[in-house]
C-alpha cells in the first residue's frame, strides 16, 4: 500500500529517541518533509518514560551538563518546558566526607575555586586536580589515542583521593565506562567542555519530567504541528534501495507488511537493534562491547530527603541517589543509578533493593521498608566508550541511507547531547544529499 503522503514526504526517521527527534526537528527546520516511525508507544528510546504503580519513572536517570548546547536549543525550539529542569553550579557531594561546589567565577576558575574550598581534599589533592587539567589545556584536550583514563591518571600523578573523589565519578558519569578501560580522549573532551568555556557549561541540569516529557514529545508535537507526520508503535522490519549505487528510491516495510517510499532514510535506532533491522548494507554497522545502567526506585510510605537533590557515594553498590520527590514532585521516591559494568549484573533485582535501601540509610538514618521497589536494567544502556573504539560514520556505503545515534562517530560519549548531535548532523547530510545526490 502507498504512502499517501508520498508526494510531499521525502525522507523517514526510523526512531523517535533524542537522535531520532533532532534530525526529525533539523529537517523540518530546513524545509525537508519527513516521517517518523517508533516501535514503542512512548518515544525517547533509551531514554523514555516508563510507568510502574502508577508513578511516572524513567528507563535510565540521566544528568545533563550546561555544555549541552545542542540538546538545550532544541528544548528550546520546539517549546520544552521552561521548568523542564533545575539548575545549578556543579555540585558533587560524596558520602562521607567529600563535597565541591564551583563559584560564580569565569572558566576554569569557577573549578579551581572550587577545588581549593572542597571539603575531604589535602593541599596536595587539589594541586594534582589542577595540575591535571592545566596538561591536558596545554595539550589543547588532545591525548594518545589508545591511552586510558585511567592512564592519564598515572601519567599527571593524580592522587588517590581526587580520583576517587573527582575524576572517577565524573568519567563514570559521562562515559559510563570504568577509567582503566574508558578513553582518554573523550574523557578530556568532556573536561574541556565542561570547565575550559563557559562557567556555566559545568552546570547540573537535573530533570524535573520524565526524559520523554523533556524533549521527545515536544518535539513531536512540534513536528505534527508543522505537517510531519509521526506515527507510534509502527515498527519498521526492513529497508530496501532500488539502486544502492545512485541513491535510489527507498522501500520500508512496517510489521503491518505496508510499504512506505522514500528518497532517504535516517536510521535512528539503538545499536544493539541494527541487525534485527533488515537493510541494504553489505556489512551493518556492529558495536563490540556495551556497558549497562541500573536504576533503582525506591517508594518510602513517608516523606524522604536527601541532603541535596543529588548526592553521591564514594564506595558501594549505588553511585548516585536522587530526591525524586524535590525534583519530580513525587513523595517519597528515591532513584538510585549503578553505572558500567560490575557484581551487580550477577545480583537479584530485589538483593539490589536491599543493598541500595542500606547505602540510603547510611546517608538519611533508619528508613521504613518501602513500600515497591523497581529495577530498571538497561543491558545496552551505551556502548562501552574505549580508547580507538569502533564507532561506525554518519554516511553509509548506501546512498541516501544515514545512521544516528549516541554510537556513531563523533566527540562525544553515549549522552543525550552525543545523540543530539548525530541527529542534528545526519539532517544536514540529508539535506545535502537530496539537493546533490552524492553522497
Amino acid at each position: 500500500m502507498q504512502n499517501p503522503n508520498r508526494a510531499r514526504t521525502t525522507v523517514a526517521i526510523i526512531g523517535a529517541g533524542y537522535a531520532g527527534a533532532a534530525a526529525a526537528v533539523t529537517l523540518t527546520e530546513r524545509g525537508v518533509a519527513c516521517h517518523v516511525f517508533e516501535a514503542g508507544i512512548v518515544p525517547g528510546g533509551r531514554a523514555r518514560r516508563v510507568t510502574y504503580h502508577g508513578v511516572d519513572l524513567d528507563n535510565g536517570q540521566h544528568i545533563l551538563l550546561g555544555a549541552y548546547r545542542e540538546l538545550l536549543q532544541l528544548m528550546q525550539t520546539v517549546g520544552a518546558p521552561r521548568d523542564a529542569f533545575a539548575r545549578l553550579p556543579l555540585t558533587l557531594n560524596l558520602h562521607p566526607g567529600f563535597s565541591l561546589r564551583t563559584l560564580r567565577l569565569p572558566a576554569p576558575l569557577h573549578l579551581a575555586a572550587g577545588l581549593f574550598t572542597a571539603r575531604g581534599l589535602t593541599w596536595n589533592d587539589r594541586f594534582a586536580a589542577i595540575r591535571f587539567a592545566n596538561a591536558l589545556k596545554k595539550t589543547a584536550f588532545t591525548v594518545s589515542g589508545k591511552a586510558t583514563v585511567a592512564d592519564l591518571f598515572a601519567l599527571h600523578r593524580q592522587t588517590e583521593t581526587v580520583i576517587n573523589c573527582l575524576w572517577q565519578p565524573l568519567c563514570i558519569a559521562a562515559l559510563n565506562t570504568p577509567i582503566d578501560r574508558a578513553s582518554g580522549q573523550v574523557f578530556a573532551n568532556i573536561i574541556r567542555d565542561a570547565f575550559f568555556r563557559n562557567r556555566t557549561d559545568s552546570d547540573l541540569l537535573l530533570p524535573r519530567v520524565d526524559l520523554s516529557a523533556l524533549f521527545p514529545e515536544p518535539a513531536l508535537r512540534w513536528l505534527t504541528l508543522r505537517g510531519c507526520r509521526a506515527d507510534l508503535g509502527s515498527r519498521i522490519v526492513s529497508v530496501s534501495s532500488s539502486d544502492h549505487s545512485s541513491g535510489g528510491k527507498f522501500t520500508l516495510v512496517d510489521q503491518h507488511h505496508a510499504t512506505h517510499a522514500f528518497d532517504a532514510v535516517v536510521c535512528a535506532v539503538a545499536p544493539h537493534q541494527l541487525s534485527a533491522l533488515a537493510m541494504p548494507l553489505e556489512h551493518a554497522p556492529v558495536i563490540a562491547a556495551f556497558e549497562p545502567i541500573y536504576t533503582v526506585y525506591l517508594s518510602y510510605p513517608q516523606r524522604v530527603s536527601l541532603p541535596f537533590p543529588i548526592s553521591g557515594r564514594r564506595r558501594g553498590l549505588s553511585q548516585w541517589l536522587f530526591d525524586r520527590e524535590a525534583l519530580c514532585g513525587t513523595p517519597g521516591l528515591i532513584s538510585a543509578v549503578i553505572s558500567a559494568s560490575g557484581p551487580h549484573q550477577n545480583m537479584d533485582h530485589d538483593l539490589i533493593a536491599q543493598a541500595v535501601h542500606g547505602e540510603l540509610e547510611e546517608i538519611v538514618g533508619t528508613l521504613p521498608a518501602p513500600v515497591w521497589h523497581k529495577v530498571i536494567a538497561e543491558k545496552f544502556a551505551t556502548f562501552s566508550c574505549e580508547p580507538d573504539g569502533f564507532r561506525p560514520p554518519i554516511r553509509t556505503a548506501v546512498a541516501g541511507l544515514f545512521l544516528a545515534g549516541d554510537y556513531v562517530e563523533g566527540d562525544y560519549p553515549s549522552t543525550l547531547e552525543g545523540a543530539v548531535r548525530s541527529g542534528k548532523h545526519a539532517a544536514i547530510l540529508v539535506q545535502q544529499f537530496l539537493s546533490t545526490g552524492k553522497i
